[in-house]
């Protein structure tokens, strides 16, 4: 029986030195394991730094663009509006030059005569002038003509008439 005893002791001291050479490879295994993992956090962490430095970088140039972008939608609202206002000025410079355009063109009675002689008046000074000018040309060319021999043409008076609507 001793001897079954010491047998039984010697096994399980094998047993516990079994256990205890697994479980320094399990542990050397894990550190090796452990070693690996905390390697390759280091890089993940190394990229991330980088991305989120990116990341940041193009998150302030995003936010510069939509400042940008904002100032000029703002900018082109009032360039809108301005176009508007012009529009709309325009349209009154149109109705008052159709408006002193339609008094000019049917002066009222007691005017019309007053507006024939102002016509005729300025129909003859035209004439006038017209007639004055032609004479000047006329003895420029008669004098160019003295000294190189060439022909002469004459200018043309235009006629300005009034018509009144009634």
């Amino acid at each position: 029986m001793h001897i079954l005893l010491y047998v039984s002791a010697a096994i399980a001291a094998l047993s516990l030195a079994l256990i205890a050479v697994f479980v320094f490879l399990v542990l050397k295994s894990t550190k090796q394991t452990m070693n690996s993992l905390s390697e390759t956090v280091q890089r993940v962490e190394t990229k991330l730094n980088g991305i989120t430095e990116q990341s940041a970088q193009l998150m302030e140039k995003t936010n510069r663009i939509a400042d940008d972008v904002e100032t000029k939608v703002q900018s082109l609202d009032q360039l809108t509006k301005s176009a508007q206002n012009f529009g709309q000025t325009t349209e009154h410079l149109n109705e008052s030059f159709e408006s002193l355009s339609q008094q000019i063109a049917t002066p009222p009675k007691k005017l019309r005569p007053l507006m024939e002689k102002a016509t005729a008046l300025t129909e003859a000074t035209a004439r006038i002038y017209y007639r004055l000018k032609r004479e000047k040309e006329a003895a420029q060319q008669k004098a160019a003509k003295q000294s190189a021999g060439a022909p002469s043409h004459s200018a043309s008076v235009p006629q300005l008439e009034y018509h009144s609507r009634e």
